[in-house]
């Protein structure tokens, strides 16, 4: 059984990827030291407190939830491992093959680790303790109640994985991350980037179509770890941007550009992402909201982002567009997320 196999960011998708969602062992203990044994089996990533991940029990204050489960390391040799979480709520340890890989703190935001040193050929260990105490009034912890039942504002609580978990083979060289800033007025975009590995003497490429069509291109020199270019969209394959709105961003006319970046070096593709772009404003005037310079009336739901079963987590990605389609069909155009840090794919579907 393998939940939300779809790819968990699309901000930067790549092709090569495994993604790690499915029945793992679990633990429920007093203290952080490994369990002897396990409990039973859980469906990543819901937290145990949802009925869909099989469990059903609410990890109470002092407690501590462990994970374990056996991977096999992605094919081919050579370049870096890299081991994607998408949340994990609130503090947790992550060990690849008894060797600690990364601990992170916070509840709602991603994090990596490039685990290649610790891997060994055929079957692989992955441990994850969590821990998140929901009496503790001093940490960051949204709508989450701690007793049993909702009762009042508050609703189930979220221990442990409640995001995707995917293994990613990357090239020693790769592309970290890419910031894209839509310059609406300037008729261009912003890429702001951060690569890992040796990256000296290769060229980052972007290359932007729309609608299928090709756009327009550029590259930058590499010749530090970061750094930013942009590109001009005033005038494209498509034609000369006052021709008319037809590359504009709006909730009733989602509009997105697509990207491609390569990571090249003598001629040789490095690494290779994908992400995409509306070519949108959103500014405040005189005190009115502005999208695209001009007044917009916001009609929003207030979204808690929560699911029968799946409490944080939705129960397919196809839920996540469903959910956006019933809100537009009942006249809204766009939601105030509460509380909640989304999940990429719910922010893809808005897009």
């Amino acid at each position: 059984m393998h939940p939300l196999t779809e790819y968990p960011r699309p901000a930067m998708r790549r092709d090569s990827y495994e993604n790690l969602n499915g029945l793992w062992q679990y633990a429920i203990t007093a203290s952080a030291q490994r369990p002897a044994g396990w409990d039973g089996e859980i469906l990543v990533p819901y937290a145990p407190e949802c009925r869909a991940s099989g469990v059903g029990r609410t990890v109470q204050p002092g407690q501590w939830l462990h994970y374990h489960r056996y991977f096999a390391p992605p094919a081919g040799t050579g370049g870096r491992v890299l081991l994607h979480f998408g949340a994990v709520d609130y503090e947790c340890d992550v060990w690849v093959n008894g060797s600690h890989a990364v601990r992170h703190v916070g509840g709602q935001l991603s994090f990596s680790a490039d685990i290649t040193e610790q891997l060994i050929a055929g079957v692989n260990t992955l441990c994850v303790r969590a821990r998140d105490d929901h009496s503790v009034l001093d940490i960051p912890r949204g709508k989450q109640f701690w007793k049993e039942e909702s009762e009042s504002i508050f609703y189930t609580a979220t221990t442990g994985i409640w995001q995707s978990v995917w293994l990613e083979p990357v090239c020693d060289a790769h592309i970290e991350e890419v910031r894209i800033t839509p310059l609406y007025d300037e008729k261009a975009v912003r890429f702001e980037y951060r690569l890992a590995g040796r990256t000296g003497g290769a060229e980052l490429k972007a290359e932007l179509s729309f609608g299928g069509r090709p756009v327009a291109q550029a590259a930058a020199c590499t010749q530090s770890a970061q750094g930013a270019f942009s590109v001009s969209l005033e005038e494209t394959a498509l034609g000369v941007w006052n021709a008319g709105e037809e590359l504009v961003w709006t909730p009733e006319t989602p509009r997105l550009f697509d990207v491609t970046f390569r990571l090249v070096r003598g001629g040789e593709v490095l690494d290779e992402a994908r992400s995409y772009f509306g070519m949108r404003k959103v500014s405040v005037e005189n005190g009115r909201f502005l999208l695209n310079n001009r007044p917009y009336y916001q009609r929003l739901l207030l979204d808690q982002g929560y699911w029968p079963d799946g409490g944080l987590t939705a129960p397919s990605d196809e839920a996540f567009a469903e959910d956006i389609r019933l809100a537009k069909a009942m006249g809204f155009n766009g939601v105030r997320k509460h509380q909640k840090v989304e999940d990429p794919r719910f922010l893809y579907h808005a897009d």
